[in-house]
């Protein structure tokens, strides 16, 4: 889901200058140095910038730049990244539930015996199966 090209984050406001970003590794991203040589910005207004900019980042974690591009506000996007997520999700444990209930019933088969609490929970699995894969359209 999280393509992400930018460097690592979270991200943080250096302690020596408070004007320049850093990412997780410590290392210099980005300085909030603005305004132009016409009217350049106050160093407050500079570091007062670049804290803006550092808890974007942070707070947009797990959203893909492209998705903040193409969605109309904030709380699309996040619904657009959750969604991915939970999709994604959905297919890992959709693997693991049909892999787990092959090896049980495997297990069954080759003679291991079967309790009265295994086939509602054979059948539960294999609900559930369904609806997801139906859901999924797999």
């Amino acid at each position: 889901m999280d393509n992400q090209k930018h460097t690592v984050t979270p991200w943080s406001i250096c302690s020596k200058h408070s004007y320049r970003i850093l990412d997780a590794d410590l290392r210099p991203t980005a300085a909030a140095l603005g305004g132009g040589h016409e009217k350049p910005f106050t160093l407050d207004e500079n570091k007062a910038n670049a804290r803006r900019i550092v808890a974007c980042v942070n707070r947009c974690e797990g959203v893909d730049t492209e998705t903040l591009e193409r969605s109309p506000d904030l709380a699309s996007a996040f619904m657009s990244a959750e969604n991915a997520r939970l999709i994604q999700l959905n297919a890992e444990l959709l693997l693991a539930l049909r892999d787990m209930k092959e090896r049980f019933e495997s297990c069954i088969s080759d003679g291991n015996g079967e309790l009265p609490e295994d086939k509602p929970a054979l059948e539960i699995a294999a609900a559930a199966i369904t609806k997801a894969e139906a859901a999924n359209h797999v």
